[in-house]
């Protein structure tokens, strides 16, 4: 059941693989048992021959890689996933194990191409991936991953403090809020004034975090206690968010890391906010 653009896409990967010398190996393909379905390969790729410098993924000496083709071929664009999640907190690795080969798919993408440009990019990105250069100089920092689960956006009026290692704990005063939207003003840090109204817990770090930001507050609790924020600082913020908490309003959480900028420059703090509501207290 494949479709005319699966079907070319598959002889060009055999040419590739044919071509290569057994730098590409083509393990087993899964074809469509419908119309409209992806169809599936399995890849072993020799990366033994690229460059390794610190920082760069630790890639072994074959990675075995699984390409998945839209049955609307070239139109979209194929997918690529490591067959593990060893390189989950490496930026351009989403989803634990999705290779993230494009940043604006809309202007890099050329569907005339086919496969053969996909796996030139593919091996672009392996050789920059083991020698750490996914970030240029230059060039801007790729965003960390958190995956939404609300609608109501988070707005700072006021730039961050800038935090001092080992990290800034404090709070940011909300100022403005309805369904939609919660403004954030002045940032107040844990041993000062703390003024009346209601409050946000907040950390600022002034290293990163893992390119994809956990889902859950133990997942959370967890990776802030390995960059040696104490639970109990953490515990003692939500405390008071929560008492400053009107009745059926969740307390918010903000998490900044030094993940934004320009590669090469000052990293600026990138943000990201938890809802928790008064069950989950």
């Amino acid at each position: 059941m494949k479709s005319e653009g699966q079907a070319w896409a598959l002889g060009q990967l055999a040419e590739i693989a044919q071509a290569s010398s057994g730098s590409l190996e083509i393990i087993e393909i899964v074809e469509p048992t419908a119309q409209g379905e992806m169809v599936s390969i399995s890849l072993s790729v020799d990366c033994s021959g690229y460059p390794r410098k610190e920082g760069g993924i630790p890639l072994k000496a074959r990675e075995r890689l699984l390409l998945k083709l839209p049955a609307n071929f070239p139109l979209e664009l194929p997918r690529l996933h490591f067959a593990h999640t060893r390189y989950r907190d490496f930026s351009h690795v989403q989803w634990g194990n999705y290779i993230c080969l494009y940043q604006a798919t809309d202007s890099e993408w050329q569907p005339e191409d086919g496969l053969f440009g996909f796996m030139q990019r593919v091996d672009d990105w392996l050789r920059a991936a083991a020698a750490n250069e996914l970030d240029p100089a230059g060039m801007p920092l790729h965003p960390p991953v958190t995956y939404g689960v609300s609608g109501v956006k988070v707005v700072p009026s006021q730039n961050t403090p800038t935090p001092e290692p080992p990290f800034w704990a404090g709070y940011a005063k909300i100022t403005r809020e309805n369904e939609n939207r919660i403004e954030l003003g002045q940032w107040i840090e844990h041993s000062g004034t703390i003024p009346e109204g209601r409050l946000a817990a907040v950390v600022l770090l002034p290293t990163g975090m893992p390119h994809e930001y956990p889902d859950t507050l133990s997942g959370l609790l967890k990776e802030l206690k390995a960059r040696d924020v104490p639970v109990e600082v953490i515990r003692l913020m939500i405390q008071l968010g929560v008492l400053r908490s009107e009745s059926g309003k969740p307390l918010i959480f903000v998490l900044g890391a030094a993940m934004r900028g320009i590669a090469g420059g000052q990293r600026l703090q990138h943000l990201a906010c938890w809802q928790i509501d008064e069950a989950r207290r």
